[in-house]
């Protein structure tokens, strides 16, 4: 265990690190660490919840509230840092990362866009961080082609394999800057 302390978001919550190396820094896994959250007087049939998983060595939490942390992982040999976002309060039945949230993405994608960047933004309803309904699947065969045809291909010459949108389902929130 690498840290065990009070959230100071929530009254009686612990929060800690669990290594998955063995403490031994020359041990390569994925993840590194994952860090976990408890009340300190949990009910009888009450497990820990994973709140996030590092890959990098776990530097600590900064609590906002139950919508609101930044959770920070560093790497000793190469100095290198990340920085979460996440919300530890709002986790989606679907979502089998349960750290993170759709408004990163969006938050990712504004600020793609505020430097001018070509980009879209898809969300797709009722999915984690896969592809599994045949909605889903369908959709991204439409963007994929659609991606391909605009920027990679002579629109004139080219024959081009196309997924009729309708078949898609709907509840797609696409947000374009093409």
């Amino acid at each position: 265990m690498r840290s065990i302390n009070w959230r100071s978001d929530k009254p009686s919550s612990l929060y800690w690190a669990e290594t998955q190396d063995g403490g031994d820094a020359k041990v390569d896994v994925s993840p590194r660490d994952i860090i976990y959250t408890q009340s300190a007087e949990p009910k009888l049939s009450e497990e820990p919840e994973v709140l996030h998983k590092l890959d990098l060595c776990f530097g600590g939490i900064s609590w906002g509230d139950d919508y609101l942390a930044m959770v920070y992982e560093s790497w000793y040999k190469t100095r290198r840092t990340r920085t979460w976002v996440i919300s530890p309060g709002d986790r989606g039945e679907e979502d089998n990362n349960s750290g993170t949230l759709t408004m990163q993405s969006e938050w990712f994608f504004t600020a793609l866009k505020g430097h001018g960047s070509l980009c879209r933004l898809v969300l797709l309803p009722f999915e984690s961080h896969g592809y599994n309904s045949h909605e889903s699947i369908m959709h991204l065969l439409y963007e994929t082609g659609r991606r391909i045809h605009k920027f990679c291909v002579n629109s004139q010459g080219a024959k081009f394999f196309r997924v009729n949108k309708s078949h898609c389902g709907s509840g797609f929130k696409v947000q374009n800057r093409w």
